[in-house]
């Protein structure tokens, strides 16, 4: 438990110095708990990169979306997931074909 919070500690310390060197955003890797602990000393932290599970689909033919297409040729491909970027269109369309997605890594917005 205690190298948990000095991680987390560090953590602080690294965000407060690149606050002083005017560093506007920084991407990092987070667990839900260095998240958490982030949000709550005031910077917002937005998701960046996703992860998403592939699938084959039916009637490839009438689906418009690109990025859905690439998830159905990674797992012809023979791959489990891939990294990348979504908007909000993406991610209803995901939601809506069943495509399961997490975020991996998200920004974190120094200076406002």
């Amino acid at each position: 438990m205690r190298d948990k919070d000095y991680r987390l500690s560090q953590m602080k310390y690294k965000l407060k110095e690149l606050e002083r060197r005017r560093v506007k955003s920084v991407i990092w890797r987070l667990t839900r708990q260095q998240r958490e602990f982030i949000e709550k000393l005031g910077y917002e932290v937005v998701p960046y990169l996703y992860e998403v599970q592939v699938k084959t689909m039916k009637n490839l033919s009438a689906i418009k979306n690109p990025k859905i297409k690439e998830v159905h040729y990674s797992c012809k491909k023979g791959k489990r997931a891939i990294v990348m970027k979504l908007n909000s269109k993406d991610m209803k369309d995901f939601e809506e074909y069943g495509i399961k997605f997490r975020p991996i890594k998200f920004m974190i917005k120094i200076i406002s």
